[in-house]
């Protein structure tokens, strides 16, 4: 990104090229990270969305937090033709904004700064606006406990309105050091339910994301490390692979039980991103990694295989079976719309 902000001669470019430099710095879709803040026990029922670093918009948040939506906002203050390009106003939609208390705080604490010599926040952290037509939002949740029946009102609807792609982690990241992450967000709650021991209840979620009037495709986001991988199915698919003039990434000079973490990682991304490819299958991006989405036969040589499809499914089916209606009040009086059916699919990344 910085590569164009320091272009001296960009303003005498023609428009043609200047659009094709903009447009070639969005070339993927992006995937932006924001966490959900859960009300506490007792308090009104009521969300709020956050950066994943922070609501400031300090310098050393902005350098944290890998979602492109601080980068697209600087090269989308260049001039009109970047504010068309990099969103047209008919997808734009404002995830979060700093509010008034907040901005004055924010103030305040620059001046200070200033005068003490150091730098300020940056003024640009202020709000994340992001092309919800192409754009993927990955919430963590923090709170201690998700009651999706009490969350079900019209103000969590309203701050969730024009989100279209939405994606959750399949397990939670230990490396985050925040013991408010809520673990499990999801776990059944029904008491002698045959779906009681799995870690996602397709009920719970169903609900929680009836909130999103507008979700189009929900994600399961899932991350590649050595202890997910099966090992055992990884032997046998190299058996399979030494009968093959061209085994693609893999390694067959070592056997698949030698082989250190770090090399069955790559060649685990570089299956997914060979399939991912070949068949035409969505990628998203943000500043330091690259999400694949997988298909059910490209997960066989992850342990959570069968538990991540049967997931998927019963949650579309149950989705089918609820039947759900919007109501809406407008100017003809009280409307109702069935919720159209979201696709359920699933990401992959390496850190």
């Amino acid at each position: 990104m910085s590569t164009y902000s320091n272009m001296a001669f960009y303003p005498m470019l023609p428009n043609e090229l200047k659009r094709k430099i903009l447009e070639s710095a969005i070339d993927d879709p992006a995937i932006h990270h924001f966490k959900i803040l859960l009300p506490d026990a007792g308090d009104a029922p009521k969300m709020s969305i956050e950066p994943i670093t922070g609501a400031d918009s300090s310098k050393g948040s902005a350098q944290k937090d890998p979602s492109p939506w601080r980068d697209y906002w600087n090269l989308s203050a260049a001039n009109h033709l970047s504010r068309l390009v990099i969103g047209p106003m008919e997808n734009r939609l404002t995830l979060w904004m700093t509010d008034k208390e907040k901005l004055v705080q924010l103030k305040r604490k620059a001046q200070h700064q200033t005068f003490k010599g150091a730098d300020g926040p940056l003024r640009y952290g202020e709000r994340a606006t992001i092309d919800a037509a192409r754009d993927l939002v990955r919430f963590k949740f923090i709170g201690n406990d998700l009651d999706t029946g009490s969350l079900s009102n019209d103000d969590n609807r309203h701050l969730l309105r024009g989100i279209r792609r939405v994606a959750f982690d399949w397990s939670n990241d230990a490396g985050t050091g925040k013991s408010n992450w809520l673990l499990h967000p999801f776990d059944c709650v029904g008491d002698g339910h045959s779906h009681a021991s799995q870690s996602h209840c397709h009920y719970n979620l169903c609900k929680f994301l009836a909130l999103f009037e507008d979700l189009e495709t929900f994600y399961f986001v899932v991350k590649v490390i050595k202890g997910e991988v099966n090992m055992r199915w990884l032997t046998e698919y190299e058996k399979e692979l030494s009968w093959v003039d061209e085994p693609g990434a893999t390694d067959l000079g070592i056997p698949t039980r030698r082989k250190k973490a770090p090399q069955i990682i790559q060649e685990s991304m570089a299956f997914f991103r060979e399939a991912a490819e070949a068949n035409d299958l969505e990628v998203f991006r943000d500043k330091k990694r690259t999400y694949y989405e997988v298909r059910e036969e490209d997960t066989a040589r992850l342990k959570l295989h069968i538990s991540l499809w049967e997931i998927l499914e019963k949650l579309e089916d149950r989705w089918k079976a609820r039947l759900l209606v919007r109501t809406r009040q407008n100017a003809n009086g009280l409307t109702a719309k069935r919720v159209q059916q979201p696709k359920f699919k699933a990401l992959v990344y390496a850190v």
